[in-house]
Formats: structure tokens, C-alpha cells, sequence
């Protein structure tokens, strides 16, 4: 049953859910007039929700028309969304959702406002079943969370102006995070999440998981810490700034790590002077090389020794990994996974246009470790 932007009559509305209530599993009220509300008792108000559902949605802004649910009633809920009504205290009723969204609720015990009094949502949720979840207490700042509770693998988790407790020693893991308003990031965690989408006043970048894919900041002048400390984003694939503009500790530069076996991006800068360079003929080039020794004060070039070009022609299959790191440490450039396919690749080039001098240092070396090395 679905109440959207109506009027209705208690009385109506009433005998409708008693003749309806015993099959009904899912109750939608959005923004809903019930007449005459303020006449209304408590008991009276909980009757209106049925106790076998599975899913409740209840959306109510207007303070003196506040819907009341019973935690006695939410026994077989597995969807919970709450926003502006009040959640009844009932002492031993737990409610075990898959879903739960609370925004903006007040919370009372036999009718009285327990707005003094910080309720523990952990008392009132079994969460081993949850998969997610959205606290918003922007306007009711006393409830909370304990999210060292279990070890939950949650999709998404949402919380604004929100008190999480025990965040340092959580243990959940989570697809999405997404952390609204004044809610910082600036303490470590132990839980580990993909996603997070950040709109929080300060996000201290050291602290962000191993595990992160997707980051972004939707916050307008956010404050960016340890951002210099990035080794932890290495698998990160996508990053978003949306009407941000960060301030950062001394104006660090953000960089993000290249994984292990890419290829560093060369520096722009010095790419265009390359494709400039290549561009140029014969004569731009013998100018260029005049230029350049008149502005750097080089001397002339002395005659250039005779060359050699260095040829691995095979290797011994026993002695391979030690080749691959000989490869790796004597020639410039070369990662593990470059000098692995290199040595794969015999008979190979290894260096031309070297002086006899380093040709014979490097047969040598590569020699010790199985290889098949030629000087031409």
C-alpha cells in the first residue's frame, strides 16, 4: 500500500489496514494528511502500522503530524526507511533490516522525547543480515553507532553530521562510503571500502584504505592533508573534484604512485621539446647544436672512441631469474617485468653505440649469470 502527497481519514485509513493488514508486506506514506492527527493517541498512531511487514517507508516532516512506529512492530522488516517520524523504544524489540535509512528521527520511550539521552542503534538493529545503510542526524544529534560491532560487508554505507564510534577499530567492509557535511575523515580506520564519496569539510588522503578504486570530493574549499603520502592510492582508477577547491598542508602537489610495472608518463615538458626537435631538418639541427654549445659554454666534442653493439644470443634456462635481475640492475630503464620479457626475447639487442670498455663489463656480468653474450 502506497500513501504519496494525500489526504486521508484516521478512521478510513484504519479499517482499510485492519482488513488489508493481515497480507499486506510493504507500506509507503510520503508527506501524507492524516485528519484528525492531532487528536490522535499513541496507541492510536501504532495501530496504523502493521506488525507483519517487510517493508516500511515512512517520509513526515511536519512536527505536529509526526507518524509513530513501534520497535515492537518492525520484527519482520527487512527494508527501513524512516524520515521525520518517531521511533517508539520498546524494551527487547530488535528489528533485523537489509536495509535501513533513518533521517531525521526523533526517538522516545512510552511517549517521552529521549532527545537528552544518546540512543545506540546498535541496541536496536541486528545488522548481521545489513547490506545498507543511511544515518542522517543533522537535526536530532543523539544517536549513535558502534562500528566495531561484527565484521559486516555492507554495498553502501551513508552518514551525515553522524557520530560513528569505535571507527578507528572497524572491521566492516564496504562497496560505497559516503560521508556528508561535517563529517571528517581524518582519523585512521580499519575498514576497508572501494568507493568513497566525500562532501565532509577535511579528508586526510594518509588514511585512505589500500583497497580504494573510486574517490570523490564534493566539497567547496575542502581541506586536503598528508596528500604527499600516496602510496596507499596505488589502485586507485578513477578520482572526481566537483566544485572543489582544496587547500592542501604547504601547497603539496598530488601525485598518484605508478603501479609496478607501467610505464612512468613522461614529463610533458620535455615531450613537446622532443616532438618540437623532430621536426626540425638537417641545417635546424646543426644550428640547434651550435645554439646550444654557445648558450651552455660546452667545448667541442673530442673524437668519439670506437663502438660495439652487445647481442644476447641465448641462456641457460637454470640461471634465468638471476639473469632477469642482473638485466634489471645494469641497464637503465628496466623494471622486473621489462627485463623479464627482454631476456625472453633471445636473441636480442642489448646495447649499440657502446665503448668496447662497457661491452666487455657487461659480457662479463651477464656471462656469470648463464648467458650467451656477442660483441660486434
Amino acid at each position: 500500500m502506497q500513501c504519496d502527497h494525500t489526504s486521508i481519514e484516521y478512521d478510513d485509513l484504519l479499517r482499510f489496514i485492519e482488513r488489508f493488514g493481515d497480507t499486506m508486506k510493504e507500506l509507503k506514506i510520503y508527506r501524507t494528511d492524516i485528519h484528525p492527527f492531532h487528536k490522535l493517541s499513541l496507541d492510536d498512531r501504532i495501530k496504523l502500522i502493521p506488525s507483519q511487514l517487510t517493508k516500511l517507508e515512512i517520509v513526515t516532516y511536519s512536527y505536529d503530524k509526526r507518524l509513530i512506529v513501534s520497535m515492537r512492530q518492525l520484527q519482520n522488516i527487512k527494508t527501513l526507511r524512516l524520515e521525520g517520524c518517531i521511533l517508539e523504544i520498546t524494551d527487547g524489540a530488535v528489528c533485523a533490516p537489509v536495509e535501513l535509512h533513518l533521517k531525521h528521527v526523533h526517538f522516545s520511550r512510552n511517549g517521552i522525547d529521549v532527545k537528552k539521552n544518546v540512543v545506540k542503534l546498535n541496541d536496536l538493529f541486528d545488522f548481521r543480515n545489513l547490506k545498507d545503510i543511511l544515518v542522517d542526524s543533522s537535526l536530532r544529534k543523539n544517536f549513535e553507532l558502534d562500528l566495531s560491532e561484527g565484521a559486516l560487508k555492507l554495498n553502501n554505507l551513508v552518514y551525515v553530521n553522524f557520530k560513528a564510534e569505535k571507527w578507528e577499530s572497524s572491521k566492516w567492509t564496504v562497496r560505497k562510503l559516503t560521508l556528508y557535511t561535517d563529517t571528517k575523515c581524518t582519523s585512521p580506520t580499519g575498514m576497508l571500502f572501494e568507493e568513497l564519496n566525500f562532501h565532509g569539510p577535511a579528508l586526510d588522503v594518509e588514511i585512505l584504505p589500500t583497497t580504494l578504486r573510486s574517490l570523490e570530493i564534493n566539497r567547496f574549499n575542502v581541506k586536503l592533508l598528508h596528500i604527499k603520502a600516496v602510496q596507499n592510492l596505488v589502485n586507485l582508477k578513477y578520482l572526481l573534484l566537483r566544485r572543489t577547491t582544496a587547500q592542501t598542508q604547504g601547497a603539496e602537489k598530488l601525485t598518484i604512485p605508478v603501479p609496478e610495472g607501467a610505464d612512468k608518463p613522461a614529463n610533458p615538458k620535455l615531450v613537446k621539446i622532443v616532438t618540437d626537435i623532430s621536426q626540425l631538418n638537417l641545417l635546424e639541427v646543426s644550428e640547434l647544436s651550435s645554439l646550444l654549445k654557445k648558450t651552455l659554454n660546452l667545448p667541442d666534442a673530442p673524437m668519439m672512441p670506437a663502438f660495439a653493439m652487445i647481442k644476447l644470443m641465448k641462456f641457460d634456462d637454470k640461471q634465468k631469474i638471476a639473469l632477469i635481475k642482473e638485466v634489471k640492475n645494469l641497464l637503465d630503464g628496466m623494471n622486473l617485468v621489462q627485463a623479464k620479457k627482454f631476456v625472453e626475447s633471445a636473441p636480442t639487442l642489448v646495447k649499440e653505440n657502446a665503448s668496447k670498455e662497457e661491452a666487455e663489463k657487461l659480457k662479463e656480468a651477464f656471462t656469470k649469470v648463464g648467458a650467451v653474450i656477442e660483441i660486434e
